[in-house]
């Protein structure tokens, strides 16, 4: 069970938080997963929740991008309240948040070049802007010259920044990674925190980034 009991004050909220609380009915019991949470998430800034394995670290990132209901409380992106959103806005929201998977969930039988460029298909965006962007993205997470590359032909830690230039290819403002480095030798590790970093610094994005609590 995650639990906050007071909100933290910054000048510029991305993401402002309150009393929020989310409930599972779990074999015919209820599961009190997030409770009574109040956060202010600043804009711009690399945001770290850390957490034991089972604390509803999840559950806290699939409520920011309208993945799980909220039981009850709010979450509010940029003034806009998140349990106020219609169908239709609530697409709009989550292509501006980007997500970032514990277990890269790459498709086997594509490209490098062909995972990244999946959301903008599926978006429709015209060939020679994805072209573009992926390209772009890939230059910055340093995977350039693994394009064609598949999968299976890849570490964990390439996998991992193929999953981040997914995830930045449709030009998010908030990036949510859930436990993105679990699964990731020290090394691998390392990398990616520090590309995180830079993606920060370069493009100014909200990255809320949870992690498992060390015993």
């Amino acid at each position: 069970m995650v639990s906050f009991g007071s909100h933290i004050e910054f000048a510029v909220p991305h993401i402002t938080i309150r009393h929020l609380n989310k409930y599972y009915d779990v074999q015919g019991k209820q599961v009190h997963a997030l409770k009574n949470i109040n956060l202010d998430i600043p804009e711009g800034k690399i945001f770290g929740i850390i957490g034991k394995s089972g604390a509803g670290k999840s559950s806290l990132i699939r409520t920011l991008n309208g993945l799980e209901t909220i039981s009850d409380g709010s979450i509010h992106i940029h003034q806009h309240d998140l349990g106020q959103l219609n169908h239709n806005e609530l697409i709009a929201l989550r292509q501006r948040i980007g997500m970032i998977f514990q277990h890269f969930n790459l498709l086997s039988a594509k490209t490098v070049w062909e995972n990244v460029a999946l959301p903008l298909k599926i978006a429709k965006v015209p060939a020679a802007e994805i072209q573009t962007r992926v390209d772009e993205v890939l230059n910055l997470v340093g995977l350039a010259e693994k394009h064609h590359h598949y999968p299976s032909q890849l570490s964990g830690g390439q996998k991992q920044r193929v999953g981040i230039a997914r995830a930045l290819v449709s030009k998010p403002e908030i990036l949510l990674c859930d436990e993105a480095t679990s699964a990731l030798d020290p090394e691998s590790t390392s990398v990616v925190l520090s590309l995180l970093k830079e993606i920060n610094q370069k493009l100014g994005l909200t990255i809320v980034s949870l992690h498992m609590k060390c015993r």
